[in-house]
C-alpha cells in the first residue's frame, strides 16, 4: 500500500455550487474514526480543524452515503474567491491526528502550489492511495474477500455479545459461540458487546454444529469457554448449537453503533458506522 500525505478531491460544478469537498469513502481512514455523522447531521462525530484561506474550522466528516463522505462545512464563499472550476483539485494534507490543511492544488489544469523549495515540512504520513484518477477507478469500500483478512467491504451485520464472551472471543480462546439455534450465515461479523453501544472487533463466521449433548459441550469446553456446571440438568438456551468462528480482531479503539429498539441478536449497520469501523480496522493493519 502507497504511502502518501494527502488526499486530492477533484471539483465538480455541484460541489463548487454546493460549497462541499467530497472524497470517496474507502479513504476514511484518512480520518479519526470518531470524526464522521450522519448525513443530516443528528448525529454527528467529533470535530477535526480543517486550516485553509487563513482561517480555522472545527467540523465533523459527514457521510453521505456509502461510497462518499464530505466534511461538513461549506466552502462556497472560498470557492468564489479562488474563482474555482469544475475539475480543479483540492488538496488535503494532515499536519495530525485532528489538524488538516486544504489547498487549491490545481486551476484550469495548472498547478497552484508553491514549488518544492518554498513547500512546508510534509505533515505526518498516512496510509492511503490518494491520487485523483485512483480515487475515480476504485469501488468504493473495496478490499480483498477473505477468511483470514476480514474487512468492512463484506460486513453488513454485527451480532450482540454479553461479557465475559466478548474478550473471550477476540483473545482466541473462545472459537464457539454456543447459540440455541443453528445459523445459515457465513463470513465475517461485528462484535457488538451487549449494553456498551459499541464494537469491539470483528470475527468470521465459519461453521454450525449441533444440536450438541450435555455430554459434547462437557467434551468441547476448551473451545467454548462456558463453565461446564452451566450444562447440569436442561440447558437454558434450548437446544444448543456451536457457531463455529475463526480470525478475531479487536479493534484498536471501540467504534459506536446506533443499536434499534428490540435488537437482541444480529443488527444491522448503518453507513457511517461501517466508515467508522473501516477506519477503526485500518489501523490495525488489515486491508
Amino acid at each position: 500500500m502507497t504511502e502518501r500525505t494527502y488526499l486530492d478531491a477533484v471539483l465538480s460544478d455541484a460541489a463548487i455550487r454546493n460549497g462541499y469537498v467530497d472524497l470517496q469513502s474507502r479513504h476514511s481512514d484518512f480520518f479519526p474514526g470518531d470524526a464522521f455523522g450522519d448525513r443530516s447531521g443528528e448525529r454527528k462525530g467529533m470535530a477535526v480543524t480543517l486550516e485553509f484561506d487563513g482561517r480555522s474550522v472545527e467540523t465533523d466528516i459527514r457521510i453521505k452515503s456509502t461510497e462518499t463522505i464530505s466534511p461538513r462545512t461549506r466552502f462556497q464563499r472560498w470557492f468564489k474567491s479562488l474563482r474555482a472550476s469544475p475539475g480543479d483539485i483540492i488538496r488535503i494534507y494532515r499536519l495530525d491526528q485532528r489538524r488538516y490543511r486544504l489547498e487549491h492544488a490545481t486551476h484550469n489544469g495548472t498547478s497552484t502550489l508553491p514549488s518544492p523549495a518554498s513547500t512546508p515540512p510534509a505533515p505526518s504520513r498516512v496510509s492511503n492511495t490518494n491520487s485523483a484518477s485512483d480515487m475515480r477507478a476504485r469501488p468504493a469500500l473495496s478490499a480483498p474477500s477473505s477468511v483470514t483478512q476480514p474487512t468492512t467491504g463484506e460486513i453488513s451485520q454485527g451480532l450482540v455479545i454479553a461479557d465475559p464472551w466478548v474478550d473471550l472471543i477476540l483473545s482466541g480462546r473462545k472459537v464457539w459461540e454456543i447459540r440455541g439455534e443453528p445459523v445459515s450465515k457465513r463470513g465475517p461479523f461485528a462484535i457488538l458487546r451487549k449494553g456498551s453501544g459499541t464494537i469491539a472487533g470483528i470475527v468470521t463466521l465459519v461453521d454450525s454444529k449441533g444440536p450438541l449433548s450435555s455430554a459434547e459441550l462437557r467434551t468441547t469446553n476448551h473451545l467454548h469457554a462456558v463453565p461446564v456446571e452451566r450444562f447440569d440438568g436442561e440447558y437454558r438456551y434450548g437446544t444448543p448449537y456451536a457457531w463455529v468462528l475463526e480470525s478475531p480482531i479487536r479493534l484498536p479503539r471501540p467504534v459506536p453503533y446506533r443499536h434499534p429498539s428490540g435488537a437482541v441478536k444480529w443488527v444491522n449497520l448503518d453507513a457511517p458506522t461501517l466508515v467508522a469501523l473501516r477506519s477503526a480496522l485500518t489501523d490495525t493493519g488489515t486491508p
